[in-house]
Formats: C-alpha cells, sequence, structure tokens
C-alpha cells in the first residue's frame, strides 16, 4: 500500500512529499507523533522543496545587470596617463581573481 502512495504523489508531481514520506517510513522516531504532526513535517517538506526549485530556477534565469569587464574595455576607458604594462599585471594578480570568481 505505501508503494502505491508514493507511485501516486510521484505521479501528482510531489517529489518532495513522496521522499519525506519515505524519511519518515525509515525513522524510528517518527510512531510517537500524531497524524497531524507528520502530515504538517510532509507539507511543510513540499512547500520548502518548492520554493527552492523556485528560487534555481529565477537564478539561473536571471539577467545580470553588468556584464564582467574585460581587459580591452578598462584599456579604452583609462587616460592616457596610465601604464597599460601595469593595468595587465593588476588583472594577473591573485586578489584580482579571488574576488570575481
Amino acid at each position: 500500500m505505501i508503494n502505491t502512495t508514493l507511485n501516486q504523489l510521484r505521479t501528482l508531481r510531489q517529489e518532495t512529499m513522496a521522499q519525506a514520506l519515505e524519511q519518515q517510513l525509515g525513522a524510528g522516531g517518527m510512531a510517537a507523533m500524531s497524524f497531524e504532526e507528520r502530515l504538517a513535517l510532509l507539507a511543510d517538506g513540499e512547500v520548502h522543496g518548492r520554493q527552492g526549485r523556485r528560487c534555481a530556477r529565477v537564478l539561473k534565469m536571471a539577467k545580470p545587470k553588468y556584464s564582467r569587464p574585460s581587459r580591452g574595455s578598462i584599456m579604452k576607458k583609462l587616460s592616457p596617463a596610465v601604464d597599460a604594462v601595469e593595468v595587465v599585471r593588476g588583472a594577473q594578480s591573485s586578489a584580482i581573481k579571488t574576488s570575481f570568481a
């Protein structure tokens, strides 16, 4: 019967709830909890799972307002008084690489 329930949850696209139910079945202390408490845990898991997937999807689709500058674009904006060799050395330093990684 529990396999049928798990399959139905997955059919309804309630994957997080199905995983939470499997975890509850594997945990020994869940028998002491009431039905309402266990159901609340399942529902909370599903809500948090959906929010996490939504945030991941939004972040993946987000377009950055500013792109990372290239050395060429920096060189074009600098005044002639700035030495190009110093700019290239600065761009190759480890402090710059780690801050833009």
